[in-house]
Formats: structure tokens, C-alpha cells, sequence
């Protein structure tokens, strides 16, 4: 008899399993830049800064994934867009 984890667990695709890692690596990210901006002493950031670069190297490496199985597909900006974002800054 299988337990309802088991089950659930069953029924999890890949996609759903890289994307579940994807929205960690954004949230892990946070947290580590949060911990840049705050600590304390240099070695302490520079801690944050490697830990913060590896979790970005990941993010690239699952979203380069996703793009070439199809999973992922970034909407391209048009050109008024890029136009509103080079106002803004």
C-alpha cells in the first residue's frame, strides 16, 4: 500500500520538479543578497557573495535546461518595451 507522499511524489514530471528548483534558487537568492547588504564584517560578505554567485550559476544553468526541453520560452520585449525601460533608468 503506497502512503499519499508516495503518491504524490509519483506524480511529479520533471518539469514540475526543475520548476520547483528554479522558484527555490529566486528565493534562496534573495536571502543571500539580503545577507550581503547586511553583514557584518568582509569575511562574512564575501561568504554571502560566493554562496549568492553559485545560486545565480544554478538558476542559468536550470533556466538553459528548461529553455532547450521546451519548458521555458522568455517572452521577447518589443520594442516599446525596451524603450519604457531605457526611460526608466
Amino acid at each position: 500500500m503506497q502512503t499519499q507522499t508516495q503518491t504524490q511524489q509519483q506524480s511529479l514530471s520533471d518539469k514540475d520538479i526543475v520548476n520547483d528548483i528554479l522558484t527555490s534558487t529566486k528565493h534562496v537568492s534573495t536571502i543571500y543578497h539580503q545577507g550581503i547588504l547586511e553583514a557584518n564584517s568582509p569575511n562574512t560578505r564575501q561568504a554571502f557573495y560566493d554562496l549568492h554567485d553559485h545560486t545565480l550559476e544554478c538558476h542559468l544553468n536550470l533556466l538553459e535546461t528548461m529553455k532547450n526541453k521546451g519548458w521555458y520560452q522568455p517572452e521577447k520585449a518589443s520594442q516599446g518595451q525596451k524603450q519604457n525601460q531605457s526611460n526608466y533608468y
